[in-house]
């Protein structure tokens, strides 16, 4: 249902420009505003956290808040008057690489971090902050909070979505053997690491309209061999996703593992 002017993606990046409370400014309408002027099919957006605690740094911004809608609803007004860009949001939790300080965002944390969570207690990186291992509680919790940031996104007219899965982020802590040391039902086999991420990505699903494209960003390789994820791994994850109503996978890779983990 979506058709595109040519072939040429911004990706999302991290900006570190919201304000504390996780709403967008003028800048973020100069920055994406520029990008669409210069030509380009679509324009994704840094990841937008789903919740206050989901934010790479204070200085990342949200769909956590209904009050965040209208400064995205005046990004993507500008940039559908001005331009044939299309726009997409990228909705993630940051999982074991929040509460980072701004630029350095998961390599620095800040003084008094905030909790963190992930799917197992296993820091992002190896001198990092140990997170709590997520409950079925927690799970619920950002499940839903998922649900609503997408909602919120289709309030502010964005044409497509997407849902961060990879680079050690929350849904990919789960997805990925480096991260994830579960003994449950969300740990050990593929299916089991896949189900809580599946489970997300089908309630996003079913609250994003079914004309507009849905996306899923993964690490499609861990880059430490057999012991993490490879890419016949992803391929077997993403029809997973495809039988779900997931209509396209942003194939990236890496950031899961510490770097002292990482084969030369």
């Amino acid at each position: 249902g979506l058709n595109l002017r040519n072939r040429i993606v911004v990706g999302p990046m991290l900006t570190y420009k919201a304000r504390s409370d996780g709403a967008a400014t003028d800048f973020h309408k100069v920055h994406y505003g520029c990008r669409a002027l210069g030509g380009a099919g679509v324009v994704m957006m840094e990841m937008l956290a789903v919740s206050a605690d989901g934010r790479v740094s204070p200085a990342c911004p949200g769909l956590y808040d209904d009050a965040h809608v209208e400064h995205w609803r005046t990004i993507n007004a500008f940039v559908h008057e001005h331009s044939a860009a299309k726009t997409c949001a990228q909705v993630g939790h940051a999982g074991a690489r929040a509460a980072g300080r701004p630029q350095t965002a998961g390599d620095v944390l800040l003084a008094s971090p905030q909790e963190l969570f992930s799917a197992s207690p296993q820091p992002w990186k190896s001198d990092g902050k140990r997170p709590r291992e997520m409950t079925r509680e927690d799970m619920h919790h950002i499940r839903d909070a998922f649900v609503a940031a997408t909602l919120r996104a289709r309030e502010a007219g964005f044409d497509m979505l997407e849902v961060q899965a990879g680079h050690g982020f929350l849904l990919s802590s789960f997805i990925t053997p480096v991260m994830n040391k579960r003994t449950d039902a969300y740990g050990g086999s593929l299916d089991n690491r896949l189900s809580y991420p599946l489970e997300v990505v089908a309630a996003v699903r079913e609250a994003w309209p079914a004309h507009r494209p849905l996306a899923v960003r993964l690490s499609a390789h861990d880059w430490v061999g057999p012991a993490g994820i490879m890419p016949i791994d992803a391929v077997d994850i993403a029809r997973r996703l495809k039988a779900i109503g997931v209509d396209l996978i942003d194939v990236s890779a890496g950031e899961t593992a510490p770097n002292d983990e990482r084969p030369v």
